[in-house]
C-alpha cells in the first residue's frame, strides 16, 4: 500500500468511496471536496493499493474551537489557525482492518507537526468514535452544536494534542 499526496484527478475515486461510506449523512459534492483539497494543499492523502485508490484522508488547517460546516466550501481559511481539522477519512469497506485508516492518519500526523500545530480536531459520526478514541482522540467540551447539526445526532467534536 501507498500513502501520498491527494491530486484533484483522485476526487472521482475519493467520491465513489465516500457514496459507498456515508450512510448517515448526505455526502458532500464534488465542488466541496475539492475546495477543501485546495485548502488543505499538503494535508489530504490517498492509499494506492495495486494503483487503486482505496481510502483517503481529507484535512486542511483551521482553528481548534471550531469544525466545519458540512457542505461548505472553502474559499479561504481563517486567521491563526491552530490545529489540522481531519474534515474527513473514509477507507472502502472491503479494505478495512487491513491499516489502511492508520497509515493515513499517521501521515497527516506527521502534516500536522511539520507545521507545528499543536494537535488535530475533528467530526466523528457513525459510530466511528471508538476508532478515534482508539487513536488518541478525545471527546472536546464547549461545541458550538449549531455547526455539528448537519452531521447528524452522533456527532463528537474530538481532538488530539501533539
Amino acid at each position: 500500500m501507498l500513502i501520498r499526496e491527494m491530486r484533484p484527478d483522485d476526487l472521482s475515486a475519493v467520491m465513489l468511496i465516500q457514496k459507498r461510506c456515508y450512510h448517515a449523512i448526505t455526502p458532500e459534492s464534488p465542488a466541496v471536496m475539492a475546495s477543501k483539497l485546495a485548502a488543505g494543499a499538503g494535508c489530504c492523502f490517498v492509499c494506492e493499493e495495486e494503483k487503486r485508490v482505496v481510502g483517503y484522508l481529507l484535512g486542511h488547517p483551521w482553528r481548534s474551537d471550531s469544525a466545519v460546516a458540512l457542505h461548505q466550501e472553502l474559499e479561504e481559511l481563517p486567521e491563526e489557525c491552530d490545529s489540522l481539522y481531519l474534515h474527513d477519512m473514509a477507507v472502502l469497506p472491503e479494505m478495512r482492518g487491513r491499516g489502511v485508516g492508520e497509515l493515513l492518519l499517521r501521515r497527516f500526523e506527521e502534516a500536522a507537526r511539520a507545521r507545528k500545530l499543536a494537535g488535530s480536531h475533528l467530526v466523528a459520526i457513525q459510530g466511528a468514535e471508538t476508532f478515534w478514541r482508539r487513536m488518541g482522540y478525545r471527546e472536546k467540551p464547549g461545541v458550538d452544536m449549531e455547526k455539528l447539526a448537519g452531521y447528524g445526532t452522533a456527532a463528537f467534536l474530538m481532538a488530539k494534542a501533539f
